[in-house]
């Protein structure tokens, strides 16, 4: 009996090893690879054998954001990117030029979702929608939410824009009067959180004035705090260790908060357009009638953990994106003031005579200058793209 244990115990340790041995010579294979490719590129020399260059990156969010921008003018200002290692030598691509992100992001490689892979990160909150799906089914539902971004679906948004950002703008002048600092990106996010909220499923309550008393705004922005930083901390990219974590077992509720949420409308939603009687105080057609209704080749519609997945997903990337780059434009003006008073001005000659300072669809095509502007900011100041290889 023994001796079958010793050869059964022996076997199973060596399919581990031979396991352990096989993904090491890969990983170095890979990395090796990767060396050779970028030889000569520019980025940080120090870092950590196992945690990369994750291990010496500042934790407080201000240095952090002060830390990538020097680096990316460091290194960046003439590759127009630069070079960081992860994990177990996986290699990040940080473009700083919009040149280069477009190359990147025009590439067909999957998206990583292994242990240092950040999508991996947003699966327990977003599931398979569009930001985290590869394949074919990234590419079906790609084509069943295309109806949601015809011209003829959003124009009706243009009222909750109006009247959200005319909330927005009283926010600032309240604060402006008193002629002291203040942080400007959680008022933005409030205002885009807001916004999608809206638009994406006519959410109707004022989020804005609410604030962190809204419980589901509160919410969204701890779920996203906590990414952040799971992200940045390379102990937190072991499942084990975030699941012990107090951030980690909070962000697992506030998951399920989320989703309890979005499954409610979802119902009432889909109960209405059963009924043929919808119960929405809005009169346009929203993100959510979209998923509901939609159809694929074989007539199949989606089901209902691929619409929450994916209302979570635009309700993340509608806000909190829009959010930073919103703020960063702000930043840009105000540290250009020649910029900020050609903006002022071609905004003046356009509201000239009219009696609303409410901006119309048809409108719009007047912006021009300033489209091109902050579509610029967007592009060069949002966030910070992190490509893994």
């Amino acid at each position: 009996m023994f001796p079958t244990l010793n050869v059964i115990l022996q076997t199973v340790l060596l399919i581990i090893g031979t396991y352990i041995f096989y993904h090491a010579v890969s990983i170095f294979i890979k990395y090796r690879q990767n060396k050779k490719i970028f030889n000569g590129a520019k980025g940080p020399e120090k870092y950590h054998w196992l945690f990369g260059s994750y291990f010496y990156l500042p934790t407080d969010s201000h240095e952090l954001t002060t830390y990538l921008m020097e680096m990316g003018n460091k290194y960046g200002s003439e590759q127009g990117y630069v070079v960081l290692w992860g994990m177990l030598g996986k290699l990040i691509l940080f473009p700083t030029c919009p040149r280069v992100t477009a190359k990147v992001l025009k590439g067909n490689e999957p998206k990583s979702m292994g242990l240092d892979g950040a999508y991996r990160h947003l699966y327990p909150w977003l599931g398979d929608g569009l930001l985290v799906a590869n394949g074919e089914k990234w590419a079906r539902n790609r084509r069943l939410l295309t109806p949601a971004f015809h011209f003829d679906i959003l124009k009706p948004y243009m009222n909750v824009y109006n009247q959200s950002a005319d909330v927005f703008v009283k926010k600032l002048a309240a604060k402006a009067k008193t002629n002291e600092r203040f942080e400007v990106f959680q008022h933005v996010c409030m205002y885009t959180l807001e916004v999608i909220l809206k638009c994406a499923f006519s959410y109707s309550e004022d989020v804005q004035t609410a604030g962190e008393s809204n419980e589901y705004a509160s919410t969204v922005n701890r779920i996203t705090d906590a990414l952040t930083c799971r992200f940045f901390n390379p102990l937190m990219h072991f499942d084990v260790i975030w699941n012990l974590s107090s951030t980690g077992r909070q962000f697992k509720k506030d998951c399920d908060f989320v989703h309890a949420v979005a499954e409610e409308v979802i119902d009432k939603r889909r109960d209405a357009l059963n009924k043929q009687d919808s119960t929405k105080s809005s009169s346009y057609t929203d993100f959510l009638d979209i998923l509901l209704t939609a159809r694929d080749e074989d007539g199949q519609g989606l089901t209902k953990l691929e619409i929450r997945n994916e209302v979570d997903t635009f309700l993340f990337e509608g806000h909190d994106t829009t959010a930073s780059a919103l703020a960063w434009i702000l930043y840009s003006l105000a540290e250009h003031p020649e910029c900020q008073q050609k903006c002022q001005t071609e905004i003046d000659e356009i509201l000239a005579g009219r009696e609303t300072d409410d901006l119309e669809w048809y409108k719009n095509c007047s912006l021009y200058r300033n489209i091109i502007l902050i579509c610029e900011s967007y592009i060069v100041m949002d966030g910070m793209f992190l490509f893994y290889k």
